[in-house]
């Protein structure tokens, strides 16, 4: 399990330096950078959209804040080894808000993949149809840092 915590540790400071770079911001530039945590703009524009499209959110700042609401108040990590079969070795870093039902994802290379709104109730039913499909579960710990800097960016965005 130690190689696990290791990889994690790596998603994460991957992570933080993206994050670290929000920290600063006033509002505006907070809005305007976000799509810097992405793996690309194009994959946050067409995420953002969906969810404005689906009701889960009515605009992009309210996207971003919900985001900001998951990472300071998460209630689970897990992370998720993709299986063999898709011939490639990768990693994903569930973060989850029990509160929200929201998750945000979190690629091996420090990126947001998505972020989106869980049925309530339905978190745990979601990570099983995961694993029926051959990813590999395994618990994580919570992120302190990641934690205070999104608390620090929501206070921020709320002004």
């Amino acid at each position: 399990m130690s190689g696990k915590l290791d990889l994690q540790r790596k998603i994460e400071e991957r992570f933080l330096q993206r994050l670290k770079s929000l920290d600063s911001g006033d509002k505006e530039g907070i809005v305007r950078n976000f799509k810097k945590l992405w793996e690309t703009e194009e994959r946050y524009s067409y995420h953002v959209n969906k969810r404005i499209r689906d009701g889960h959110v009515s605009s992009e700042e309210e996207f971003i804040k919900r985001v900001f609401e998951v990472l300071a108040g998460h209630t689970s990590v897990i992370l998720y080894e993709a299986p063999r079969w898709k011939g490639c070795d990768f990693w994903h870093r569930i973060i989850y808000s029990g509160k929200y039902n929201w998750v945000v994802i979190v690629g091996e290379p420090g990126t947001v993949l998505t972020a989106f709104r869980v049925e309530e109730g339905r978190f745990a039913e979601s990570l099983k149809g995961m694993e029926d499909a051959g990813y590999k579960a395994y618990r994580g710990k919570e992120n302190r840092q990641i934690k205070e800097i999104a608390e620090r960016v929501l206070l921020r965005l709320n002004r």
